[in-house]
């Protein structure tokens, strides 16, 4: 399980540099402008992953055994 988070945030990260340097790309104007846009992507990236976390959290069913 510790090696396939770390796996998974390596993965989210490299997605998160990815997706900040396109936003940069997609807009013009200056420099504070586009890193701006960049975060934008970056946060709705990082919004995305809170909610199927938070929907999978709410399948998880407790062992009634235990």
């Amino acid at each position: 399980m510790n090696t396939l988070q770390q796996i998974v945030s390596a993965i989210a990260t490299a997605i998160a540099t990815i997706l900040l340097a396109t936003g940069q790309s997609t807009v013009a104007g200056s420099s504070a402008v586009k890193f701006t846009n960049g975060t934008h992507y970056v946060f709705y990236f990082t919004l995305v992953l809170i909610v199927i976390g938070l929907l999978l959290s709410l399948t998880i069913k407790e062992d009634q055994n235990s």
